[in-house]
Order: structure tokens, then C-alpha cells, then sequence
């Protein structure tokens, strides 16, 4: 037993003068990615600039109507994301809470690379929302431009349907 505590000290105290002598600090676990840390209370359309820091969403658009309640974890968005394949790693996201049909920023547009819908169906579209063409996304789903006619770095608009079957 004595031996075995020894050998576990001297590797110990190598493993920690190594990590010294090489500036290696151990990794610590990345927090797991919730696309329910970006969408802010009462807003339509948040904007995220790094997905890697949720506490830089800013709102673009203040929802409406019911809407503009206090949102739940029951709630229910279609994100983008800069970066793919989802979930993002960096870059910017974008998430839309209300129904309805919205261009993206122009800073935005043509850059999307992936997507997440919660609880709510659509269309991704080309050009400006309710255009042509324009492809529909299912509720529950995620996944990677392109898709359909819209392909990678080319969304233009996004519809957000609240009642799906």
C-alpha cells in the first residue's frame, strides 16, 4: 500500500511539474450548448453576437400583443446560426419567438450556415421573407444550409408559424 501511494505522488508531482514546464493548463468542459439561453423576454428577435456569450443578446424587435409576456421554457423559436453544422461553436445567432415573417438584418443576410426550430414550422426563403423560392422547415428539427433552394450563406428571410400540425 505504501509503495502504491508513492508511485501515485511521484506521478502526481510529474504530471504537475510537466503541466508547469509546458504552460498546459487542464481543459475545463465548455458549458452545453441551449439554444434556450438566447431568446430575451419579451422580444420578437434577439440577436446574439457570440453564441459563446449568451449574456451579449441585445433584442432587435420587442414582441407583441400576448407575445410580449414573460417566455417560458415551454416556449417555442426558430434560431440561426453563423456557424454549422448545429449546434453552433461561435459566431453570431439569431432567434425569432413571434410569428410572423421577417427579413434578416442586413449585416445577417447571406450568412446563415445552420438552424433550429422549437415547437414552431416555417419557411426559409431565398430572398426577402414571402418570396420565392423558398423551402419549409419542420417543427422539432435542426440542420444545415443549404436546404432545399436556400443554400449555405444565402438565407434571406425567415416565416415563423406558431400553429403547426
Amino acid at each position: 500500500m505504501q509503495n502504491s501511494n508513492r508511485k501515485l505522488g511521484v506521478a502526481l508531482g510529474a504530471g504537475l511539474l510537466l503541466s508547469a514546464m509546458s504552460g498546459f493548463s487542464p481543459a475545463q468542459a465548455a458549458p452545453e450548448f441551449s439554444p434556450r439561453n438566447f431568446p430575451l423576454s419579451g422580444c420578437a428577435v434577439t440577436l446574439t453576437p457570440d453564441v459563446t456569450h449568451p449574456d451579449t443578446s441585445v433584442c432587435l424587435k420587442r414582441a407583441e400583443g400576448r407575445a410580449a409576456e414573460r417566455r417560458s421554457p415551454e416556449d417555442t423559436f426558430v434560431q440561426l446560426a453563423q456557424n454549422g453544422p448545429w449546434p453552433p461553436s461561435g459566431g453570431w445567432l439569431i432567434s425569432y419567438t413571434q410569428g410572423g415573417q421577417f427579413t434578416l438584418p442586413s449585416q445577417y443576410n447571406d450568412a446563415a450556415s445552420s438552424w433550429y426550430a422549437a415547437g414552431v414550422c416555417g419557411n426559409f426563403y431565398l430572398n426577402a421573407a414571402g418570396t420565392t423560392p423558398w423551402m419549409p422547415y419542420p417543427k422539432n428539427a435542426s440542420g444545415n444550409f443549404p436546404y432545399g433552394p436556400v443554400g449555405n450563406d444565402q438565407l434571406s428571410g425567415v416565416s415563423v408559424i406558431k400553429s403547426c400540425a
